[in-house]
């Protein structure tokens, strides 16, 4: 599930379970789409603080590296699960195939999908927590614990 929020604050859900017909739903959040210069600056020391997380390095058979993108400003909000092991490795959230459709279903181009005013990317887990049986495994808990209120 893939969870957006535009200028206008709304909510749009996109369900990622039949990709060549994405279930489109849209709710009225009544937020407040900018923020003030106080509220900036704890957004961006909070972003800097993630990045430089190492919480659960011991578990994380390729290291930690969150990936997310995020302004005040930002206009969209994408939640996925976690970093997959292509963006792992560029650093670049939604820089594989699934990204690919994401942008193709979204109508935005390469460019103005990675412009942080635009869009804020914002995973459950920042980290790629490695594979399992069948497929990666899912975000850690830590993740929410520490980050997400």
């Amino acid at each position: 599930m893939v969870l957006l929020v535009n200028a206008v604050a709304v909510l749009t859900v996109v369900s990622l379970r039949k990709p060549e017909e994405p279930e489109v739903q849209k709710f009225h959040l009544g937020l407040e789409t900018t923020m003030g210069k106080q509220q900036t600056e704890s957004l961006l020391d909070l972003l800097k603080e993630i990045r430089s997380c190492q919480h659960c390095e011991s578990y994380l058979e390729f290291g930690p590296r969150p990936v997310l993108e995020a302004s005040g400003n930002s206009q969209i909000l994408i939640v996925g699960q976690a970093p997959g092991r292509r963006v792992h490795e560029s650093g670049v959230a939604w820089d594989d195939p699934s990204g690919d459709r994401l942008r193709e279903w979204m109508g935005l181009s390469r460019n103005l999908f990675y412009k942080d005013q635009l869009v804020a990317i914002v995973p459950m887990g920042f980290c790629y927590p490695s594979k399992g049986k069948s497929g990666d495994l899912p975000p850690r808990a830590e993740c929410a614990e520490l980050w997400h209120d």
